[in-house]
């Protein structure tokens, strides 16, 4: 995110639109990033994600940085309540460890899954 105002004072045309971007995905997604920290090690994050943990609110996010069809596998799944992906807060179906997931790609740069924890 490595951006500055050219020799005109202006931000280029192309770092205006990442920064768009980025302030859509924070309005949608920022409960994920603010008041979070690492998860803890006893979490262990499902290939191609990233785990963050919220420890006032109990709650984990899950980034999903490769979409994948149907389903995720969760290690942690016995210790949920409850799973929503974060952007519109669609619950999603925790099933024997596995958490189905909607076949297409919500409308957001780097879908978060959230999950309340027991």
């Amino acid at each position: 995110m490595n951006v500055g105002p050219t020799g005109r004072g202006e931000f280029d045309y192309r770092a205006k639109e990442r920064l768009q971007a980025y302030g859509r995905w924070l309005h949608a997604c920022g409960e994920s990033i603010y008041g979070c920290t690492a998860a803890p090690e006893s979490f262990v994050a499902p290939p191609n994600t990233l785990l963050t943990y919220n420890p006032k609110t109990n709650r984990l996010y899950m980034h999903v940085l490769a979409w994948q069809w149907g389903a995720i596998t969760i290690p942690f799944a016995r210790r949920v309540a409850y799973a929503q992906l974060l952007n519109d807060k669609s619950q999603l179906d925790l099933v024997h460890g596995t958490l189905r997931i909607p076949t297409d790609k919500p409308p957001v740069e780097i879908p978060v899954v959230e999950f309340i924890l027991k």
